[in-house]
């Protein structure tokens, strides 16, 4: 009986120490897996910034864009009238030129 209790007792006693071990795998294993989510988490903080810097940094760009085309679009108008001064002064310097021409 004695033989007996002891077998049951170093049963026990495995059967506590592997639990404690298998326990202690699964701390370990938690632990890991919250350490690398600290990590992603980081990660993900730092792609977050990264994006809202590019979105602010492609708006900065849009305006100069948009601010550029209405120039160029300011630009384009005054070519076009400077166009048709020039055609108008070159057309009046034509009949003033054919006026002082003497007559026969």
């Amino acid at each position: 009986m004695w033989v007996e209790r002891e077998k049951k007792q170093s049963k026990k006693i495995e059967k506590k120490n592997e639990a404690q071990g298998l326990e202690e795998k699964a701390r370990q294993k938690w632990i890991k897996a919250k350490l690398f989510r600290e990590s992603l988490e980081v990660d993900v903080e730092n792609l977050r910034k990264q994006i809202d810097s590019l979105d602010t940094e492609n708006k900065e760009v849009e305006d100069k864009l948009r601010t550029r085309e209405t120039d160029l679009y300011k630009y384009r108008f005054k070519i076009k009238d400077l166009n048709k001064s020039k055609q108008v002064l070159t057309h009046r310097t034509y009949e003033m030129r054919a006026n002082l021409e003497p007559k026969d």
